[in-house]
């Protein structure tokens, strides 16, 4: 086999491989980075998560709409709370005659 011969078959592998890696890339995206759900929130957390402010969260944990541990000198809200409150949370209701 001569050394031009040699030098195309070796290209005509080299492409192949390049083809196959590309196809199997584009038969399987690469999924989308989704961070895992905290177990727990901390005050600032879970009033950004919820739109309050922490002054709000603390009322609600003093008077037990809320439900929080202590992890040294941390306040955690647990994520199944934040759920619980939006979950029980009464139904939004328009006023009357409101324009």
């Amino acid at each position: 086999m001569s050394e031009q011969t040699k030098k195309k078959t070796n290209e005509k592998a080299i492409i192949s491989t390049a083809d196959e890696v590309l196809a199997k890339s584009k038969k399987s995206p690469k999924p989308e980075y989704v961070p895992p759900t905290p177990l727990a929130n901390s005050v600032k957390n879970a009033s950004q998560r919820l739109d309050l402010g922490a002054t709000k969260i603390y009322e609600m944990l003093a008077d037990g709409r809320l439900r929080g541990i202590k992890i040294g000198d941390r306040t955690l809200i647990p994520e199944t709370e934040l759920q619980r409150l939006l979950k029980e949370a009464p139904a939004y209701q328009p006023k009357s005659g409101a324009a």
